[in-house]
């Protein structure tokens, strides 16, 4: 396994979240490696974030493991595929699980008992009145570190960030936002390719 790298703002990020008991807003813009923020911070901090269940959309559930297993060697990492799936007997360090199955394994995340709850693309929990909304307020508020990822922490109103605000509780999260460009200028711009398609009628 390599060496994780971080970047120099990377560094920064993780300090400020460490010195915040890790209970942060990471709002930082799309390209900025808020995944390799989070696996550097459990593996530098693993005997206080661990256990750790980690939320996120089901198209990089797959993503989030392999990077687990890759910068995490350390852990025991499980990813929940299905609403049958059994969970490990032994304790894992690391969970993941998508969105889609919250509400569907909610005794199950219950029971897990996880000290940090990291929730990717977390403004798919803006919305109060839905139930995985609810169900990630319930983990949130019996974990004591929470780090909740987006790159678009505002997208019709400041409700919506509000809402996302009381899932600390009665902890007080830092917030970071940073721009790709700012952050990362070496980083070369998009390619955009496009690509003519013809369907057929049927």
């Amino acid at each position: 396994m390599g060496k994780l790298q971080l970047r120099d703002f990377q560094k920064e990020d993780i300090l400020q979240m460490r010195q915040n008991h890790y209970n942060a807003f990471i709002a930082n813009a799309p390209g900025t490696g808020k995944t390799i923020e989070v696996l550097a911070a459990l593996t530098i901090d693993r005997k206080i974030l661990s256990t750790t269940l980690i939320i996120c959309p089901a198209s990089v559930t797959k993503n989030w493991e392999k990077e687990a297993k890759k910068w995490c060697s350390w852990a025991k990492i499980h990813r929940i595929e299905s609403r049958s799936d059994r969970l490990p007997r032994t304790q894992c360090d690391i969970y993941i699980i998508s969105w889609a199955l919250l509400q569907d394994r909610t005794i199950d995340l219950l029971r897990i008992r996880a000290n940090t709850i990291v929730a990717d693309e977390a403004h798919m929990a803006k919305n109060e009145d839905t139930k995985r909304s609810q169900v990630l307020y319930g983990l949130c508020h019996r974990a004591k570190h929470v780090m909740l990822l987006t790159g678009t922490p505002l997208i019709n109103a400041i409700s919506e960030y509000q809402s996302l605000q009381t899932l600390f509780g009665n902890k007080k999260p830092i917030v970071i936002r940073r721009l790709l460009e700012d952050a990362a200028p070496d980083v070369p711009k998009k390619t955009r390719m496009i690509l003519p398609v013809t369907l057929p009628s049927k």
